[in-house]
């Protein structure tokens, strides 16, 4: 979290640096209210996604009457600690989510920070808010949800992959079936150990716990997903197999 080893002060005193100072006279009464607030909430961070929205609705206020330009977004970051990045997020976060009661409600049905990040990244309203709602409904996990982000944002028609790459090359193509593969057998082998602990007696008692519905509810979904996984990798297999058949002498 930002300054964590800071100690709480007020910081509309002649203490400011020359610079600050300077900032400080641009803002009205509201918004230098705005900023004391701002600073509060930076000396108390919570993960709540309450937290960040008042963050971001203090950041906004700041931010309206400039303009909102790239300049004044830099400027008020720096005044306050923040990196110009998680400036950005907070103000976007404000500006696509306008109720405080919705974003409460998203992080009590199991949405964190770092998930609303990730979705802030999805331009398409409808898009997004159908993610969000898989998201909530199966229990995804920050990186299950990015994974779904990447799926969607990927060319349906086009050549080029992640950061640039080439997928016309097979090499590159052939990589990644062979990473997530791995990644894929990693995650099996960790789920099939026996005794006490084990994933599926663990899951047993879970269908019977607080939480089934949703448990079941991501069972069925990953039910689902594992059949099309066994279809599509026996076809891989199968031309796979067929090339090297091909060139077995290469």
């Amino acid at each position: 979290m930002v300054r964590a080893n800071r100690q709480p002060r007020e910081r509309l005193s002649d203490e400011k640096p020359e610079a600050d100072q300077a900032f400080l006279k641009t803002l009205s009464a509201e918004q230098k209210q705005a900023y004391a607030e701002a600073f509060r909430l930076l000396d108390n961070p919570a993960s709540t996604l309450g937290w960040h929205y008042d963050l971001g609705a203090r950041l906004l206020r700041l931010a309206e009457r400039a303009g909102y330009g790239a300049n004044r977004v830099n400027e008020l970051a720096r005044v306050l600690g923040l990196s110009r990045v998680r400036a950005y997020q907070h103000l976007q976060f404000v500006e696509r989510y306008r109720s405080r009661n919705e974003v409460e409600e998203l992080g009590t049905a199991g949405l964190c920070w770092a998930g609303m990040v990730a979705l802030l990244g999805v331009r398409d309203e409808g898009d997004r808010i159908h993610l969000q709602r898989e998201a909530v409904a199966q229990g995804w996990s920050v990186d299950r949800l990015r994974i779904e982000i990447r799926k969607l944002k990927r060319p349906r028609r086009g050549t080029w992959g992640r950061r640039g790459e080439d997928t016309r090359d097979g090499k590159v193509r052939l990589a990644r079936l062979d990473d997530a593969t791995a990644a894929w057998l990693a995650s099996h082998d960790e789920i099939t150990s026996d005794g006490e602990g084990s994933f599926f007696r663990v899951l047993g008692q879970e269908l019977h716990g607080p939480d089934a519905t949703a448990v079941r509810a991501r069972l069925r979904s990953l039910v689902g997903s594992l059949g099309k996984l066994q279809e599509r990798a026996r076809e891989a297999q199968a031309q796979l197999l067929g090339l090297l058949a091909a060139h077995k002498g290469g």
